[in-house]
């Protein structure tokens, strides 16, 4: 278990790596996302075209399968700014931690 997640966590890899992985997660988000456009515009107008027989040839799999390709590009784009923000916290040389400590008022009382 514990080297699944260490491959799962950017915190363990080497700066390149997050980003060589960051400019993958990018590219790929970004060819599906474009792709997904044409592929809906199409099958919206498969759909209003041919009506309840498109559903019968495929039309209604097709949706399912654009609503997983968009599913896959969220789980694309959320990779991509994992990576991002693990290099631009490690640009900064922040320590682990909260980035905004509260602020304490006299006797311990907030307000």
């Amino acid at each position: 278990m514990k080297r699944i997640a260490r491959w799962v966590n950017p915190s363990s890899w080497n700066s390149v790596i997050v980003f060589l992985a960051m400019g993958i997660f990018g590219g790929a988000f970004a060819w599906v996302s474009y792709n997904l456009v044409f592929l809906f515009m199409a099958n919206f107008r498969f759909l209003s075209e041919h009506g309840v027989l498109a559903l019968k040839y495929g039309g209604l799999r097709q949706v399912i399968e654009l609503v997983g390709l968009g599913y896959l590009s969220i789980a694309l784009f959320l990779w991509f700014k994992l990576c991002e923000n693990e290099l631009v916290a490690r640009l900064r040389g922040k320590p682990d931690g909260p980035a905004v400590m509260p602020a304490s008022s006299p006797g311990g009382a907030s307000g």
